[in-house]
């Protein structure tokens, strides 16, 4: 098998003849380069490969199969073999139901890995939205309420999560902005992996977890104190009632 890349370059397949195989647009002398978003021809047509002005990228047969069809280059090779009925390692090429067979197995695995990778970013974007909506809640309710706080910060009177909120919320912002700006998968995996990648953001995540859960604790204080108060108070008015009746 490690021999078909050998048994294609040696048959000097025409570098035109690919792109007519594979219905690859092109037009005097220039196709469409499949390595960048082209609108117009700007790879050129050499005799065994080809040459991109615009993104400058230089491909033969095989590369420009796999990028074509979304192949890796062995299954490129394949691909070839097949369709120019090339002889490899004392093999036959794969039949067309045999070739049709494993490709659909491969759109089905690359599918799959779409899918999981789509299911990563998905969850990733909620954490940051909700990230967000608490960062932004926490800045109008517990920010300055008029202009001589804002000019007297105290730190004895203003909340914490205040201060988080105001220097978080906008790059939290951006960061979800730029997943919106996203169109292509590469583009939302490499926003991903920019994500997972920055500690910061796993620190404020933890930072928010603390506030909040602060924040429980002390409600839940405050409550018992109510509680607690509310006891006495109904005791001192069973002692005014039992006075009265003295």
């Amino acid at each position: 098998m490690a021999n078909i890349f050998e048994a294609i370059r040696s048959q000097q397949i025409p570098f035109m003849a690919i792109i007519l195989t594979y219905h690859v647009p092109q037009r005097n002398g220039f196709c469409l380069c499949p390595f960048h978003n082209d609108s117009h021809p700007s790879m050129k047509i050499y005799k065994d490969h080809g040459y991109c002005f615009a993104c400058h990228k230089y491909t033969d047969g095989i590369g420009l199969v796999a990028q074509r069809c979304g192949l890796t280059p062995l299954a490129a090779a394949e691909r070839i073999a097949c369709d120019f009925n090339i002889q490899y390692d004392e093999k036959k090429p794969l039949s067309s139901k045999e070739w049709n067979a494993r490709v659909t197995l491969d759109e089905q695995k690359k599918l799959e890995g779409e899918k999981k990778m789509g299911a990563k970013i998905n969850a990733m974007y909620d954490s940051l939205k909700r990230m967000w909506t608490h960062l932004d809640e926490w800045e109008k309710k517990y920010g300055p309420k008029n202009k001589w706080q804002m000019n007297h910060p105290n730190p004895r009177r203003d909340d914490p999560r205040y201060d988080v909120a105001v220097h978080n919320v906008h790059w939290i912002w951006d960061l979800i902005h730029r997943k919106d700006c996203a169109r292509t998968l590469e583009e939302r995996r490499e926003w991903l992996d920019d994500i997972c990648c920055n500690e910061n953001i796993y620190e404020l995540g933890n930072k928010m977890k603390e506030l909040i859960a602060a924040a429980e604790e002390k409600e839940k204080k405050k409550a018992e104190r109510k509680e607690k108060w509310k006891h006495v108070f109904n005791l001192s008015a069973v002692f005014k009632k039992h006075k009265k009746t003295i």
